[in-house]
């Protein structure tokens, strides 16, 4: 082999090294985000039994790694995010909200992280849902609310502001369901906040639409955005299902099914002034009456 072919020998082996050395590392990260065959076969071993079960699919997904976000006060204390919804001169403090009159209608902030909004003449809808329609697969009509809820948080502003620069979380609203009333042709949107594409709120938003014109919102929603992202050792899901299964025992419950386990996120506000967003999850089961909230920092069942 003349020194040409020697080089190019050599080359193609290096390739072939460092092709083999990125699908290596590709497979340990994964296998770091997955539980291996027999870890989840003794884990449905050990946690299955006297009519407990769990639905499988859960434990063979990719597992989620949560942080803890920090800094995010409360809005009542920042001017230049109330002034997007209303000038100062026309808002009003009242205790632990305050609201804010802007062209359209009016906001109430609160100070534990919900809010409302509603013009003068909202809609009023029927107290039942059933005839409601769902249509949160027509793409228009989502393109369309979600624009309109999005100018009503006013979402491109809020992260200019000089309370949300320091922020460094990827903050986004997400649409989960369109309904619309056929008797009074008002679209319902059922929406939450995201966090880097974490889940904030289990309650979520809801706004009520009509003639393209939101007239009415409420919810949670953190208008004063995280400054800190720190990372948590939290509870896992194996550790999770042992616990709702050690639950139930003691309750002499039987013969149900975790059919899902939620993520989301909920506000604590400490003792030092910071708030924090602590990550959650409710397990779900085949009865809808029966579920779990677990906070993943503490481990504990609440």
């Amino acid at each position: 082999m003349n020194v040409k072919g020697l080089k190019s020998a050599i080359a193609a082996f290096l390739l072939l090294a460092n092709i083999c050395f990125i699908v290596l590392i590709a497979f340990n990260l994964r296998n770091r985000h997955y539980y291996d065959s027999d870890t989840i076969e003794n884990a449905y071993s050990a946690i299955e039994d006297d009519g407990f079960g769990v639905a499988r699919g859960i434990l063979e997904r990719k597992q989620r790694r949560f942080s803890v976000y920090k800094g995010a006060y409360d809005i009542l204390s920042c001017k230049d995010i109330l002034a997007l919804y209303g000038t100062v001169a026309e808002s009003y403090s009242a205790g632990n909200e305050v609201s804010v009159v802007c062209e359209a209608g009016e906001f109430t902030f609160y100070r534990d992280g919900t809010f409302e909004y509603a013009v003068e003449s909202a809609v009023e809808l029927p107290e039942g849902t059933a005839q409601l329609q769902d249509v949160t697969a027509q793409r228009k009509v989502r393109n369309m609310l979600k624009q309109a809820v999005e100018e009503l948080l006013k979402m491109d502003e809020l992260e200019k502001c000089d309370s949300n620069k320091k922020s460094n979380a990827d903050v986004e609203l997400y649409i989960e369901k369109i309904s619309f009333d056929p008797d009074t042709s008002a679209y319902i949107v059922d929406a939450y906040q995201t966090f880097d594409g974490d889940r904030v709120s289990a309650n979520g938003i809801r706004f009520v639409s009509y003639d393209e014109i939101i007239v009415s919102a409420s919810g949670t929603f953190s208008f004063v955005y995280p400054t800190e992202k720190i990372f948590a050792d939290t509870l896992d899901v194996i550790n999770i299902m042992l616990s709702e299964k050690k639950h139930f025992e003691e309750t002499d419950m039987k013969d149900i099914i975790i059919s899902e386990i939620a993520y989301f996120y909920s506000v604590y506000d400490s003792a030092d002034g910071n708030r924090y967003f602590l990550p959650m999850c409710c397990v779900l089961y085949d009865r809808a009456d029966v579920f779990g909230i677990y906070n993943l920092v503490s481990g504990k069942r609440e």
